[in-house]
């Protein structure tokens, strides 16, 4: 008996061969875009050494998001611009080796920049000093400036930060390699420069813990609590308050000040740190944001406190 198959079915089974003319299909691997290699400048304008300065915006990458990629780059070249009465030693520029991950950790969560008020006047011997730190990656590269100068911030061309990177760089130049920054997780002597998110939130993303440190009107006494539960409902308290950006300082309302420190870490990222004293106005800061209230979140801070 003469079986028909429908021509539809011959062509599922092999479409090349009802294709006239039809090209094969390669199997072979799409070669990778190669990576960004980025040569230092030779010098860098005398009035950027207040200011970040960049040879080139970021290419092939959208830079308006973070400092750096969340991506580890492929190469990282430290450009270092050393002022004449500074001890980091000589104008050069470095190519990392060894595990690059720790740079994407240090410059992708710097928190942009916020209003902030007068900086402190005064000159280091390393304020004349200037870095660039390039990041290459696959079909694409940016550039990071980190003035010397204490003042300034850092910033890609598109995103920046009031953050300042110098030291971090110069740690990077003079090592050869990425170093770790010493970190704490000591609510009472909290480290670090914050958390990109926390300028939207007074507590971004999703903290897994919290370390809160109670100390009381003069320092002289400091309580100490870590928590991994209850950790949700008081990062949501806080998120829900009215807030604003700003770093005011605390003037204290003529009430005895107690101040909690809240530390909240992450299962990647870096830490946030919220200040909360109720006779402070403001009451709350997390070093972005600012908020007057505090009585929402003040009973469940005293009884994170007092659990054992």
């Amino acid at each position: 008996m003469l079986v028909r198959i429908p021509l539809l079915l011959l062509c599922a089974a092999a479409l090349a061969a009802c294709t006239p003319n039809a090209a094969p299909v390669s199997t072979a691997p799409v070669p990778a875009a190669p990576v960004s290699s980025l040569a230092c400048p030779k010098s860098v304008p005398a009035a950027s050494r207040t200011s970040p300065w960049l040879p080139a915006a970021p290419r092939g990458l959208d830079g308006s998001a973070r400092l750096a990629p969340l991506r580890v780059p492929a190469r990282v070249l430290v450009c270092a611009y050393i002022g004449p009465r500074s001890a980091a030693g000589r104008t050069g520029s470095v190519l990392l080796t060894g595990d690059l991950s720790g740079v994407t950790s240090d410059l992708a969560w710097m928190p942009p920049t916020q209003a902030v008020g007068a900086c402190a006047y005064y000159l280091r011997p390393a304020d004349s000093d200037y870095y660039l730190i390039g990041l290459s990656y696959p079909g694409a590269s940016e550039w990071v400036a980190a003035p010397g100068y204490h003042c300034a911030g850092s910033s890609n061309g598109v995103f920046s930060s009031s953050v300042n990177l110098s030291a971090r760089a110069s740690a990077w130049y003079q090592a050869q390699r990425w170093t770790a920054t010493p970190a704490s997780d000591d609510a009472c002597h909290p480290s670090g420069f914050g958390r990109l998110g926390q300028h939207s939130s007074m507590v971004p993303d999703h903290p897994v813990s919290v370390s809160l440190c109670e100390v009381s009107a003069g320092g002289g006494h400091a309580t100490r609590r870590t928590r991994t539960s209850q950790v949700g409902r008081l990062a949501s308290t806080l998120d829900a308050l009215r807030a604003s950006g700003g770093r005011n300082q605390c003037r204290p309302a003529g009430r005895p000040l107690t101040e909690y420190r809240l530390l909240f870490g992450y299962v990647q990222g870096p830490p946030v740190l919220v200040s909360v004293a109720a006779s402070c106005t403001p009451a709350i800061n997390n070093g972005s944001l600012q908020s007057s209230d505090a009585a929402t979140v003040l009973p469940l801070i005293q009884s994170l406190l007092g659990q054992r």
